[in-house]
């Protein structure tokens, strides 16, 4: 199965994300730039996931994803010129700050030390089952975070009433339900919850997702 590329004219959203939009990956032609950015990311997922749970994170706008996954890294020349890479990695180090920039330059000089399920990943053992993967995880993702957060602001004073009660209804929404530690989940392997493809398995949450947005 080949990577379709999407037009560059597709991916203007402004809209700042929980994760690099999926399109930021397969926008671009070059089969290189797919798997450079796929193992920057994974260089980092762990660390982000980390601070986006502990709420010490916050939402990133698509120019500087794209730029941090897309620079690569020279340790002896970063901050140390003005060109564009170099830039974008001064932009990116204000952002992440330098515990990411270090998780991109080891995953990049130690390749063997970067995995995804336990399987350990290289730019050259990067499978399209594998890109699949990841894409699909960010995308998942996103949409829990971004549902999180849209509840947090659409239902302001459910939240300050009771937030434990309101985090339980939004997790009933996702696969696992009450519990759920948003990006610790196991990865699924079938359609399960919203997107399931039998509705009798989609209905107990879209009935959840109802409730939600109703109350």
């Amino acid at each position: 199965i080949a990577l379709q590329p999407i037009s560059h004219n597709a991916l203007s959203v402004s809209v700042e994300t929980w994760f690099p939009d999926p399109c930021l990956i397969v926008g671009t032609t070059s089969e290189d730039r797919h798997k450079r950015y796929l193992v920057t990311w994974l260089s980092i997922r762990s660390a982000w996931l980390n601070c986006i749970t502990a709420s010490t994170a916050s939402p990133v706008h698509p120019a500087i994803w794209h730029g941090f996954l897309n620079s690569i890294l020279d340790p002896e020349q970063v901050f140390s010129s003005s060109s564009a890479s170099s830039c974008q990695l001064n932009e990116a180090m204000d952002l992440f700050g330098p515990e990411f920039v270090k998780l991109h330059i080891t995953a990049h000089q130690s390749p063997a030390l970067l995995t995804w399920h336990n399987i350990t990943v290289t730019v050259d053992t990067l499978s399209t089952e594998l890109i699949c993967q990841v894409l699909w995880d960010l995308a998942k993702h996103n949409f829990h975070f971004e549902l999180l957060s849209l509840d947090k602001r659409m239902a302001t004073a459910a939240w300050n009433d009771d937030s434990t009660t309101r985090l339980e209804m939004v997790l009933h929404v996702f696969v696992g339900g009450a519990g759920t530690v948003l990006g610790s989940e196991p990865f699924l392997d079938r359609n399960q919850g919203l997107g399931a493809l039998r509705a009798e398995d989609r209905s107990p949450f879209i009935e959840n997702f109802r409730v939600l947005l109703s109350s």
